[in-house]
């Protein structure tokens, strides 16, 4: 009788599965310690994702509910979460306080309080011994007594700090944002060189530059390697840091099968992150693997459901896929979740350009240049609408402005090559790939599957080029899948 169901008796933390940590409320008032609770809050979150069988929430998902008036009730329901920690983080000059309760997200019953204090003015060993006081006894209410050990390397204080705040701008994803994570996490590995969440925190700045269109690869993928060694050397099985060297070997060096296994490992280090899993839903994607990649990156999303860059990376999966409806309910998604994010509007722009529909696409391109400042790899977009709309001239003028832009802001060839198709003129285009192949663009190993890329992919050039990067077996893309019928739930759902 009991089979798919709930069982009604016992303790709520005894059938468990699912838990999420909201963001520690900085009593303090005081928004420069914000990092400091939300340092509490990344710890016991660590700490939970070593106990097994535990599906733990990510940090992104979670920090939409800080300051939150929502019923537990409503919380776990969009969460997916059976279990609730709510947490308060205040750091004084006379020590640390840090409170938490543990709460049945079905019916708000509160099931463990537990308070820890400190009087030392530090910050990295209150959060550590705070977060291990309370999953430690939570972890006995749940597991018997299973215990997680230290989840995060003891380091100086000030570099924590320091670490702390660069991935607290880093989650902004804007140039100033990134800009600030460098500043503050070099920092940090210079007060200590064996910092190795640190030293991945480098890494993952100089790559996202290169994802985010604002910097040329070469110079960022060099600091980013450099950057993953000095990580590894400190602790080789990190998996922040081989989730960045897999990305430095699927973007830079093509070399999808050592990506893969740095992939692996890094979910065996990190079970609870949704980086790795969305990482390899786009390497399988690349390789044109796509019910492999959706059923990943489906994964990662349970991890992190409310995190848009988590939710537009199923978008971009689905969107390989040719399933352009779907990809299209994903989209709208994370621009539920990030209306102000350009590249939201800028994915949509491309899935409508897929649906045969150049009107609305060119809405959404437009919307995405405005939310980026007319940034050039926006243009290139708005450009290839305006082209499939049939005004060619407006796409030449809009490619004119890219080129005087791009003086002082990168733009990936293979944005120029997407001007170019729409265009009809397949030789600029393949010269534009073929640039991309040289400089080691972001998005060049996703040619044999890219939609947009559909004009000039049976060029003798550009299947050499394909043969270059290893992609030579990728089958042709098929036509379109159609979304799923109404009434029938989608591998996605």
């Amino acid at each position: 009788l009991f089979v798919g169901g709930r069982l009604k008796d016992g303790d709520p933390a005894d059938r468990a599965r699912s838990i999420a940590v909201l963001p520690c409320r900085n009593p303090s008032g005081d928004p420069a310690q914000d990092y400091f609770s939300d340092g509490v809050t990344e710890q016991i979150i660590a700490q939970l994702s070593a106990l097994p069988d535990l599906h733990v929430i990510n940090m992104l998902s979670v920090m939409r509910f800080r300051g939150t008036t929502k019923e537990a009730r409503e919380i776990g329901r969009e969460l997916d979460a059976d279990l609730l920690v709510l947490c308060t983080a205040n750091r004084q000059p006379e020590g640390v306080r840090i409170g938490a309760q543990v709460v049945d997200a079905a019916s708000g019953n509160v099931l463990m309080t537990r308070d820890y204090t400190d009087s030392t003015s530090g910050i990295l060993k209150p959060q550590l011994d705070a977060s291990m006081h309370i999953v430690q006894a939570l972890s006995v209410t749940m597991r018997g007594t299973q215990r997680p050990g230290p989840t995060t390397a003891i380091t100086q204080d000030s570099a924590y700090s320091l670490y702390m705040r660069g991935r607290h701008a880093w989650h902004r994803s804007t140039l100033e944002g990134l800009t600030g994570a460098l500043q503050m996490l070099t920092q940090a590995v210079q007060q200590d060189p064996n910092f190795a969440l640190a030293w991945a925190g480098v890494a993952d700045v100089h790559l996202s530059f290169v994802g985010r269109w604002m910097a040329p690869p070469t110079p960022q993928y060099t600091a980013a390697e450099a950057a993953v060694a000095s990580a590894l050397r400190a602790q080789p099985s990190l998996g922040e840091a081989l989730a960045a060297r897999a990305r430095l070997r699927h973007r830079r060096d093509w070399n999808f099968e050592g990506a893969a296994q740095d992939l692996r490992a890094a979910r065996r280090a990190t079970p609870s992150a949704w980086q790795p899993y969305l990482d390899y839903a786009k390497l399988m994607s690349v390789q044109a693997r796509h019910e492999d990649a959706i059923t990943l990156a489906s994964t990662g999303l349970r991890l992190d459901p409310l995190n848009a860059l988590n939710v537009l990376g199923l978008a971009e999966i689905l969107y390989h896929a040719r399933r352009f409806d779907d990809a299209l309910v994903q989209v709208d998604r994370a621009i539920e979740l990030e209306p102000e994010f350009a590249f939201n509007q800028l994915w949509r722009a491309m899935i409508l350009i897929s649906l045969a529909r150049p009107e609305d696409a060119a809405r959404a391109a437009l919307r995405a240049t405005q939310l980026a400042g007319r940034h050039p790899g926006m243009l290139a977009i708005l450009a290839r609408a305006e082209a499939d709309a049939g005004r060619p001239e407006a796409a030449r003028a809009l490619l004119r402005e890219m080129r005087r832009a791009s003086a002082v802001a990168y733009v990936p060839p293979t944005l120029e090559a997407v001007v170019h198709i729409g265009l009809r003129d397949r030789d600029a285009a393949v010269n534009a790939l073929t640039r991309a192949v040289a400089e080691r663009d972001w998005f060049i190993s996703e040619l044999a599957v890219h939609p947009l890329a559909d004009g000039v992919r049976d060029d003798p050039r550009v299947r050499a080029l394909l043969t270059q990067m290893g992609l030579e077996r990728v089958p042709t893309p098929g036509p379109a899948v159609p979304a799923a019928a109404p009434g029938r739930r989608s591998a996605i759902e």
